[in-house]
């Protein structure tokens, strides 16, 4: 993974990214990501888990206790947006920061639970993430960008770094916890309230957030925006509105499109697999074969009228898993090489 040290190539960039830390964290989810999807064990030892490693050396030197015996993020970066009541985005416990270093500890505690290695390194990664600071809920209901008391929220800015934890994150899901998915719900209302025209890649990324809230006509609009304003005859798409600046190209909205209508269609976290959770009204029928589901599964699925016809689960490792359309759910015990054919109602129907 190639990633520059700052914001252009040449390492020119804000101030403020000199301060901000989450960037190896987010990083190495894609490491993990890889190991979930594929099952590589030889990855997951030699490339993840070091990698990882150095990740969580860095937050054993950098958290710092608070008072009240847990741990602060100082300095701390939402990237790019600045609380409403204080004028510098360095602050204290951003969102973002919290997330991102509870996703690294937890994977790297989970793939080294699975080696059985670094046993005395798990218990003292497990210690720091039990003082890590809990998200807030401010007064409108919402989860707070900065997880601290000094620095009220702002919604008007076109970044949605605090909902990493719903995404591209797999902590905050509707099965998991209620309080902190409606709290991303209420957060991603007011920002879309304010959403007018910024860059390209923030209504993907918005497409990619209302997914994962099952939120499908909020997702599709995002789309047609970016369709009829950001998108070139060449399927390129640009970093502004097209009809206001000249055409700069911004590949991360052009890949982002296929990765938010493949959340709308699936979503899986290595235990379940959700079927359809975000499918707009105007998508009545269709089909798409070939996702990839965390856990070693490859999914198909087709659909009419609005609702499930079938759904084929592909094993490519001896993982179990749950399948959930609706409000149905199934559990599958599967072997590698074995093929379930699931009917609307999840029932089994070819084996």
């Amino acid at each position: 993974i190639l990633a520059p040290m700052s914001g252009t190539t040449h390492g020119v960039g804000e101030f403020s990214w000199s301060f901000w830390t989450a960037g190896a964290g987010w990083l190495s989810q894609l490491f993990y990501d890889y190991w979930q999807h594929t099952g590589d064990r030889e990855f997951l030892k030699n490339r993840a888990i070091p990698f990882m490693k150095e990740v969580a050396l860095f937050y054993e030197d950098f958290l710092v206790e608070n008072p009240d015996g847990l741990y602060e993020f100082v300095p701390s970066v939402s990237p790019e947006n600045v609380p409403s009541n204080v004028k510098s985005n360095c602050t204290i416990n951003a969102a973002m920061d919290i997330a991102v270093a509870k996703e690294i500890l937890n994977n790297l505690c989970s793939a080294c639970e699975l080696l059985n290695i670094e046993k005395e390194s798990v218990k003292r990664w497990r210690k720091i993430l039990a003082k890590l600071p809990p998200y807030l809920i401010n007064e409108d209901g919402a989860i707070k960008e900065w997880a601290h008391p000094a620095f009220k929220d702002n919604y008007e800015h076109r970044h949605m770094s605090h909902l990493y934890p719903l995404y591209p994150g797999l902590e905050i899901s509707s099965y998991k916890d209620q309080k902190l998915f409606q709290a991303c719900k209420v957060a991603m209302e007011k920002k879309w309230q304010d959403f007018e025209y910024p860059c390209a890649w923030s209504y993907v990324y918005a497409a990619a957030e209302f997914a994962r809230l099952e939120q499908p006509e909020q997702a599709l609009e995002a789309l047609k925006i970016l369709a009829r304003g950001y998108t070139l005859p060449n399927l390129f798409t640009t970093l502004w509105l097209y009809s206001n600046k000249p055409p700069m190209m911004q590949f991360e909205a052009a890949s982002g499109i296929p990765a938010s209508i493949m959340e709308m269609l699936m979503y899986s976290d290595g235990k379940i697999i959700k079927l359809l959770p975000a499918l707009p009204n105007q998508w009545g029928k269709g089909h798409i074969k070939g996702l990839r589901a965390r856990g070693g599964f490859e999914v198909d699925i087709y659909w009419e009228n609005g609702t499930l016809r079938k759904a084929v689960i592909r094993s490519l490792l001896d993982n179990d898993v749950k399948v959930y359309y609706n409000d149905k759910d199934i559990n599958l015990k599967l072997k590698a090489g074995e093929v379930y054919l699931l009917g609307p109602s999840l029932r089994v129907e070819k084996k």
